[in-house]
């Protein structure tokens, strides 16, 4: 798995290249859990509300998605764990609406926006568990955000299956890449 996870920044490197194509759409551009929240309006009416919008931008349809997605790997396990369980339903359920409202762009091209942005969130997923060995770099940071002194006896087990699970996505999307750019 070492050698897999050093060939990920060159791996991301692949993949934004090749989302160059994909349709641009506003974005929040820091969608997360923690600027997301639904309103406590109507019973028959969700309504959700999104905080933080320092970096609202154009970016590639489903990078917020993404986004959304990669930066619950960066916290809890709990979180994490909900996030690995559900991905394929979660991509599933924003595709549905996406095809609801008529939108035209191709579902692989989607997919791929979304697992790059992913896969961003899975480079620096990969450098903690280093970063907690050597207690170098951001470590303040990392053990404040991921539970104190007990961090170093149970960091490996999750992050392990975190990096197992990024690994999987990293794969389908070089799988994307060739089937997106052989159809443009």
């Amino acid at each position: 798995m070492y050698d897999r996870v050093l060939r990920f920044g060159a791996d991301h490197s692949k993949l934004t290249a090749a989302v160059s194509g994909v349709p641009r759409t506003v974005a929040h551009g820091d969608c997360h859990i923690r600027n997301l929240f639904t309103s406590p309006g109507d019973a028959d009416q969700f309504e959700l509300v999104a905080i933080d919008l320092a970096s609202v931008g154009i970016e590639a349809i489903g990078s917020d998605l993404g986004t959304l997605m990669g930066s619950s790997l960066t916290w809890g396990d709990e979180e994490a764990d909900t996030v690995m369980r559900v991905e394929e339903d979660f991509f599933e359920a924003f595709m549905n609406g996406f095809i609801s409202e008529g939108a035209g762009t191709s579902r692989d091209l989607i997919r791929l926006s979304y697992l790059t942005s992913v896969c961003g969130y899975g480079k620096v997923v990969a450098l903690v568990p280093a970063i907690v060995e050597d207690r170098s770099g951001p470590w303040e940071w990392v053990l404040t955000r991921y539970g104190g002194e007990d961090l170093e006896e149970d960091l490996p087990d999750s992050y392990r299956v975190r990096i197992e699970f990024i690994t999987t996505l990293f794969d389908e999307a070089l799988g994307l890449v060739d089937q997106v750019t052989g159809s443009k």
